[in-house]
């Protein structure tokens, strides 16, 4: 993708401003109904920080063009609920299971259903002109539209430039070989998704699909050269059955979470790369710092400085051993020791980058001193740690499927408004933010590894 993309970077580069133009007017656009349907805003936004890599675009103004666009297109779309003229219009060509969908999201979620629907392609260029026509309060909608409008636009920004910067050590650190090998990888994994898909779908289609599909597999079996090396590699055929197979953890679900911790280590050792070198995301680091410090508010700062309390690790080892107790009473001993393990490992984690990196804090823009160093944020680590593996909690022992959502939302929204109070606050740089969340990101999934390795093998133990 970046070899195609980078002979573009001096046309895109002279467009200047017009690029940042453009994405604010593609955002508006795909939040329209309609005609959002065929604008393709999230891949657009994605493509622009997989470019802002390479230096053409700035990050940080990114976010705030595509941020901008998506919420005056949001208020448009909901005028137009509003209006009986525009209602009326929009009704008689939306399809009717769209407008099911969005008016029974709207009554289950509420207020956030706007900022959920972003999120939500099928629904996304329709959520707003359906607020609107349901009689969501102005205030309500603008509050959750404005907030989402931000995280939806920075998410796949910063998506698009991890994904870039990924891109660059992929081609840097790896041979043609090893790139061939996560190809295949990855292919086989997708197959294999595809196939379990297509098995448990019925009709006519469905039946057609498992036809070809079965006529292919056996044509694979049967050829000559793949049952010489199947037969002349037993320990690999084995390893790799073993891989993909979605009935146990130890299959498909231990390999995909392999891949996306590896994954994220590459994307953590590279973002220390690009701090140590100086590369434009330390540029974006002293922008960010600089315009948050230029619209600082006073009561937005009380509000931060409480904000970022929810984030010190004092507080969370202490909700860490309260939650241990509770888990121990309920005999739920694996989730204990996935907790401890995900906490314990990424503070140490946290603890020897800053040792090893020694980045100083910012300078004149921070509301008190902190007297550790500043790469990674320990605060951003230990907010994905504890809150992500309190959301993993949720989501595997209680039964409800909408209290499951809710635990997954306020957990990524604690996040989010954690790493932010620290930006504000002016007490660390957005890559300090990036690197914490990238390395509880990684303890996370080794410690969810951990938690389902062991109820695995206490599953197979009590079987036996």
């Amino acid at each position: 993708m970046l070899n195609a993309i980078t002979p573009l970077l001096p046309q895109i580069q002279s467009l200047g401003v017009i690029g940042y133009w453009i994405l604010l007017l593609i955002t508006l656009l795909e939040s329209l109904p309609l005609i959002g349907v065929a604008v393709p805003g999230t891949v657009a936004l994605v493509l622009a920080g997989f470019i802002a890599v390479s230096g053409p675009l700035d990050l940080g103004d990114l976010i705030w063009f595509g941020a901008i666009g998506a919420i005056i297109g949001d208020g448009i779309a909901y005028q137009f609920g509003i209006h009986p003229k525009t209602r009326t219009f929009f009704l008689a060509k939306l399809p009717e299971n769209i407008v099911r969908r969005g008016e029974s999201f709207i009554k289950n979620h509420g207020g956030k259903s706007v900022f959920l629907g972003r999120f939500i392609g099928p629904i996304r260029p329709f959520i707003s002109f359906l607020a609107g026509m349901l009689g969501m309060s102005r205030r309500a909608f603008y509050v959750w539209d404005i907030a989402s409008g931000f995280v939806w636009t920075a998410a796949f920004l910063i998506l698009g430039a991890l994904f870039g910067q990924a891109w660059q050590n992929a081609l840097l650190w790896s041979s043609r070989m090893a790139l061939s090998a996560v190809i295949l990888g990855g292919a086989i994994v997708v197959l294999s998704l595809i196939h379990r898909w297509i098995y448990r779908h019925g009709g006519e289609t469905g039946r057609l699909l498992k036809s070809l599909f079965a006529s292919i597999i056996r044509a694979i079996k049967n050829d000559a050269e793949v049952k010489k090396f199947v037969q002349a590699h037993p320990a690999l055929m084995k390893f790799l059955h073993t891989r993909l197979q979605m009935k146990t953890f130890t299959g498909l679900p231990l390999t995909l979470l392999i891949f996306a911790a590896i994954y994220v280590a590459g994307l953590y050792i590279g973002l220390i790369e690009d701090v140590l070198r100086s590369e434009p995301i330390v540029n974006a680091d002293v922008r960010i710092g600089n315009i948050l410090y230029f619209l600082r508010d006073k009561n937005l700062t009380n509000l931060f400085f409480h904000v970022t309390q929810i984030g010190e690790w004092k507080l969370l080892t202490l909700w860490a051993v309260l939650i241990s107790i509770a888990l121990f009473l309920r005999n739920k001993i694996t989730y204990v020791v996935g907790l401890w393990t995900t906490l314990i490992g990424g503070e140490i984690f946290v603890f020897l980058s800053k040792s090893l990196l020694h980045r100083a804090r910012p300078t004149g823009i921070a509301v008190y001193v902190e007297e550790s160093f500043s790469f990674p944020s320990g605060h951003a680590a230990m907010s994905v740690l504890f809150y992500g593996f309190v959301a993993y909690l949720a989501w595997r022992l209680l039964s409800r499927r909408l209290t499951k959502l809710n635990s997954l939302i306020a957990a990524l929204a604690l996040m989010l408004v954690i790493g932010f109070s620290r930006l504000y606050l002016g007490v660390h740089f957005l890559s300090d933010v990036l690197g914490g969340y990238l390395i509880g990101t990684l303890w996370l999934i080794i410690g969810i590894v951990v938690t389902e390795w062991m109820n695995a093998s206490r599953s197979l133990h009590i079987r036996r």
